[in-house]
């Protein structure tokens, strides 16, 4: 049985992988039936990029691989006094969203760029709503979303594999 997560910064956190599996296109793209198939693809603070043991140099794999989501915690965080017996809780969660494009979408960069961010602003409106009809705190009461790195491609060094990706922050209080 897993451990429930409590504090404030475990809570948040957990809430926020919640939010992103609820998003019915993010489980699409990461081949997930369910929002709990979907959070195992994503990782928490850093996704361990070196190749697995036991793989020949010539194929190496991640050890876990795209697409993927990583949420992190940012420097953006305070947890402070606003007066006796009152505390106050501001934060910034990152997430980046790394994804492969589909074979039939990568004749142009153009046509990469339109696929990937298209994909990311499904992902964060099904976010927004999820959010907005949460009764039960089960996600991340976000009250703003910002781009901390541009939708860019990548090559990952181990597999060699091309993938877009993009780093949003999630603020709260």
């Amino acid at each position: 049985m897993p451990y429930t997560p409590e504090g404030f910064l475990a809570v948040p956190i957990t809430a926020l992988v919640a939010t992103i599996a609820a998003s019915a296109r993010f489980r699409t793209i990461v081949g997930a039936s369910s929002a709990a198939l979907a959070e195992t693809k994503i990782e928490i603070q850093l996704a361990d990029d070196e190749a697995e043991e036991g793989h020949p140099e010539d194929a190496p794999k991640l050890k876990f691989p795209r697409p993927r989501a990583i949420v992190s915690t940012v420097e953006d965080f305070t947890h402070e006094r606003g007066g006796p017996g009152e505390w106050q809780t501001k934060q910034a969660l990152r997430v980046s969203f790394e994804f492969i494009v589909p074979e039939q979408y990568r004749t142009t960069r153009r046509e990469q760029y339109v696929w990937f961010t298209s994909q990311i602003g499904v992902i964060l409106a099904e976010m927004q709503t999820a959010r907005d009809a949460d009764t039960d705190g089960s996600y991340l009461p976000f009250d703003r979303i910002e781009c901390v790195q541009d939708p860019m491609p990548g090559i990952d060094d181990l597999s060699i594999e091309e993938y877009w990706g993009v780093e949003y922050s999630f603020f709260s209080q």
